[in-house]
């Protein structure tokens, strides 16, 4: 996949923002383009849709209406989704979820074996320790559920879903406060996802938000 336009995208409804709990929101009629390779902020304040987009394009809330092109090709929500991953969450989390397609049947598993269901299943040709070094996920941490990591949840379930084929990874909605407590770790996460041609994805409030994550973002206000 080298690059997905969206042209009047609709998506919308509960939202999961995971510690700040769930919330409703809307994005209504927004076009869209992304190429790999590229980190994009979706600059707006808090109910302007940043959140909406990063749940509606990873299967995590409703789609209404809008065309896809992936790589000129008319696609579908189906397809997006297939290739998305809403950062924060892990494999057990879509478990229930039969939004658009079926998803791997996977119990509340440790990450390190949500890495290597991804290595077993060929979604990857690097091994478990190659990626758990690429995301700088503890010893101590992998060999817990996501829920029980703490601050390093965000780059764990950036692990598993690169671990399992994900090429556009979202965000969640970020405050400002956020971005600055886990810029160090957030930068590390972004330059390993980046450097492997993927499409990075992060809402918030401010540009330089992104800007002290990633220099040379690229900025879409809301």
């Amino acid at each position: 996949m080298e690059r997905i336009v969206f042209e009047n995208l609709s998506v919308g409804g509960v939202c999961n923002l995971f510690h700040h709990g769930t919330v409703m929101d809307y994005l209504e009629g927004k076009s869209f383009v992304f190429n790999k390779g590229n980190v994009y902020g979706l600059i707006g304040e808090f109910g302007e849709g940043g959140v909406a987009f990063s749940c509606g394009i990873t299967g995590n809330t409703n789609y209404y209406e809008g065309e896809i092109y992936i790589d000129n090709l008319e696609s579908s929500i189906e397809d997006v989704v297939s290739y998305s991953w809403y950062v924060g969450t892990d494999l057990s989390y879509y478990k229930s979820k039969s939004l658009f397609h079926k998803r791997a049947r996977i119990n509340k598993n440790t990450i390190k074996e949500q890495i290597q269901y991804g290595i077993r299943t060929k979604k990857t040709e690097l091994d478990f320790y190659t990626i758990q070094k690429m995301f700088d996920v503890s010893s101590e941490r992998i060999t817990r559920n996501i829920e029980f990591v703490s601050g390093e949840r965000w780059k764990a379930s950036a692990a598993i879903g690169y671990a399992n084929g994900k090429k556009i990874f979202c965000y969640p909605w970020m405050n400002t406060k956020e971005i600055e407590r886990l810029k160090n770790q957030t930068k590390k996460t972004i330059k390993c996802l980046i450097d492997n041609g993927c499409i990075v994805i992060i809402p918030t409030t401010r540009e330089e938000n992104v800007r002290k994550i990633f220099s040379n973002a690229n900025i879409i206000t809301l």
